[in-house]
């Protein structure tokens, strides 16, 4: 990783880094998967911890096509991301800020942030805005159904470049090294089991939270 002020851009992954909101999602997938049977919502869940970072839409075509065996009482995707977003939304409002994003605003000033996640874009606009820390993002607040990689792929230019990307799951890892973008594995709040040895084998920076960059 190179130096912090030798970059152009920061850029952010919300669940587990910004906001500690892994398990609000989580408890929301099964929530919303548990009247097709606790087994079925458990499923779902182990799903979405192991492929974190990629949109609720995948994971409920997923859900839809491998784990719900009765096809007659499937839903539509569109619906059930509805009941999904519907239980978050409730939650993320309430959800615990990272507090060191401000320490490390006032660290550096001058780099634009954004954040890119697999939350739905207006939905994380909207709890951003609610949270009073949407104009921390002054370089912009991106999410599905654009997927990680589209997004980055979008922020990539000569202005932007180079940037480095803070999240807390291997699709993070996967999709900005994609896009030639540096990354940082924020541990504090990840859903990651292995994550350290996950680190290590793949030879990733890694830290707890942002203090020990100020």
């Amino acid at each position: 990783m190179n130096k912090l002020d030798s970059y152009k851009s920061f850029i952010f992954d919300c669940d587990g880094v910004i906001l500690n909101s892994n398990k609000i999602k989580s408890n929301a997938f099964y929530e919303v998967a548990s009247k097709y049977g606790k087994k079925e919502a458990k499923k779902l869940v182990n799903y979405h911890i192991n492929n974190g970072g990629i949109s609720r839409y995948k994971k409920f075509e997923y859900f839809s096509n491998n784990i719900l065996l009765d096809k007659t009482i499937k839903q539509s995707i569109n619906e059930l991301c509805k009941d999904f977003s519907d239980v978050v939304l409730r939650d993320l409002n309430n959800s615990q800020v990272n507090t060191e994003i401000f320490k490390l605003k006032d660290s550096y000033p001058k780099i634009p942030w954004s954040i890119v996640s697999g939350g739905d874009q207006e939905e994380l606009r909207s709890v951003f805005k609610n949270k009073e820390i949407d104009k921390l993002f002054d370089g912009g607040i991106y999410g599905s159904p654009m997927d990680k990689v589209t997004i980055f792929k979008n922020l990539c230019n000569e202005k932007n470049m180079p940037a480095i990307y803070f999240g807390d799951s291997k699709y993070d890892f996967l999709s900005s090294t994609q896009c030639n973008i540096d990354f940082c594995f924020v541990s504090m709040w990840t859903e990651v089991k292995n994550w350290r040895s996950f680190c290590y084998q793949n030879n990733i920076n890694y830290i707890n939270n942002f203090s020990t960059l100020i």
